[in-house]
């Protein structure tokens, strides 16, 4: 058996901390948090204006960069071909470009691919069992939601 530590909160800002070696008590000690300084304050803030920073490099890095004459939207790629095909042709075209039809999964994204022009397969089949429509990563449509969940 090892080393334990523990460190409880006893009373506001009242802590005592125990070192248990080989499951007896060796050591204990409770300490009172000091307030805060100008030095904590300091640094507090030296920290806060770091996660700022950070978080906005994160959100500028979300940015999912396509491949030429696609689209971005929320870190999705998004590409609409001129070619008239069938939907079993379409997908294949897709996965042979590593992707595949689109699956809608938000009504922003909804919206989104409305604003498309012109017609175009999305990833939503009835092949496998007539009624009974599948998005192409295989969740089913319950059809007590209808073809259009609510979102």
């Amino acid at each position: 058996m090892g080393d334990i530590y523990t460190n409880v909160e006893l009373d506001d800002g009242i802590y005592a901390n125990s070192t248990f070696v080989d499951g007896h008590e060796r050591s204990t000690s409770t300490s009172k948090l000091k307030p805060p300084n100008s030095t904590d304050k300091e640094a507090f803030e030296v920290i806060r204006t770091q996660v700022k920073e950070l978080q906005d490099s994160k959100e500028k890095l979300e940015v999912r960069i396509c491949p030429q004459n696609w689209m971005s939207f929320n870190l999705s790629c998004y590409y609409i071909s001129n070619e008239t095909q069938s939907w079993n042709d379409s997908r294949k075209k897709c996965i042979e470009k590593g992707a595949d039809l689109a699956i809608i999964s938000s009504r922003v994204e909804q919206v989104f691919i409305d604003d498309f022009n012109g017609r175009f397969w999305i990833g939503l089949t009835d092949l496998h069992e007539e009624g009974t429509w599948k998005w192409v990563d295989g969740e089913v449509i319950p059809k007590e939601k209808g073809l259009y969940p609510q979102w």
